[in-house]
């Protein structure tokens, strides 16, 4: 299990952070901690659940249609 900064939000001026877990081993999860230093610095990086309510919105539309 790891837990990596990825920026601030910019509405709120917070932190925001990712945590990542159910690796099998050390390995496994350095790799991955590094994948994702290496988005968040080329800024690629990507959170994977809606963020607005507006997205949120558009998820739900798109998923009943």
């Amino acid at each position: 299990m790891f837990r990596v900064f990825i920026g601030t939000d910019e509405l709120t001026g917070k932190a925001k952070n990712t945590t990542r877990r159910g690796f099998k081993t050390k390995k496994e999860t350095e790799l991955a901690l590094a994948r994702i230093k290496l988005q968040v610095s080329e800024g690629t990086y990507k959170q994977k659940s809606a963020e607005t309510y507006q997205e949120v919105f558009d998820l739900r539309i798109t998923q009943h249609e």
